[in-house]
């Protein structure tokens, strides 16, 4: 597991990295979890990347960019549901 100190810096990472699932926040300095998203989906080889939102305040927003995200979870959320979401993404993607 990685973790980046802002949103351009995730970027960064994930490109070097190319991993196999994100989870960002919203609120992030330099780039938000949404811009992060599009950045990653306008990119050809990071497309294919599950992109796990969490957000105190904009989940309402991303809700409406399913086009972006795999799954928004709402702070304050449970862990174990957060786990779960991650092991059944991983086996999605392991199927495709």
């Amino acid at each position: 597991m990685h973790d980046a100190p802002h949103g351009a810096g995730a970027l960064t990472l994930v490109r070097s990295l190319e991993p196999d699932l994100v989870i960002t926040d919203f609120m992030m300095p330099l780039m938000t979890g949404l811009e992060l998203a599009e950045a990653m989906k306008a990119d050809t080889a990071l497309q294919g990347i599950p992109i796990i939102l969490v957000s105190g305040a904009q989940g309402g927003i991303a809700r409406s960019r399913t086009d972006l995200f795999d799954l928004v979870f709402d702070k304050p959320y449970a862990m174990d549901r957060l786990l779960t979401a991650v092991a059944d993404l991983g086996r999605e993607k392991g199927q495709r």
